[in-house]
């Protein structure tokens, strides 16, 4: 009888661990299928000219825990935004360089010179970090 109790102990708890991954599995979808329609609107939007929608896509490119993870077509989305003249992309691309991140290294000069782009074209947040700088923070 202690056999029979302790296999159905055994089934129960392995059946709920099994319920338990699927659960996981299933959330995991629908929050890759979530993430996917919205993927898909920001691209959309961005080809309509709303140029903060394909900034927000390459941000969501960058998040090293998805499965969107792709920094190279990232940087090259926010480059062709920056040499189209668009301070928050110049801003965006220059942080990104200056500081590197995971799979790229920093490029300190080349992150300067977006970061000036920035400047010169308005971007507030860019003036600040020139300010920074300047007081060597």
């Amino acid at each position: 009888m202690k056999n029979g109790v302790f296999a159905s102990w055994f089934y129960r708890r392995t059946f709920r661990k099994f319920l338990k991954q699927i659960r996981e599995r299933v959330n995991e979808a629908e929050e890759l299928w979530e993430i996917d329609q919205e993927m898909d609107m920001l691209w959309k939007l961005g080809d309509n000219g709303e140029i903060s929608a394909l900034i927000a896509y390459a941000l969501v490119l960058l998040r090293d825990d998805k499965s969107w993870y792709n920094p190279d077509e990232a940087l090259k989305m926010l480059e062709s935004l920056s040499e189209d003249g668009f301070s928050s992309a110049q801003y965006l691309l220059g942080f990104l360089k200056f500081n590197g991140i995971k799979s790229v290294a920093a490029d300190k000069v080349s992150g300067l010179y977006w970061i000036r782009k920035a400047d010169e074209n308005g971007s507030q947040e860019a003036q600040e970090f020139m300010k920074m700088r300047s007081e060597g923070c």
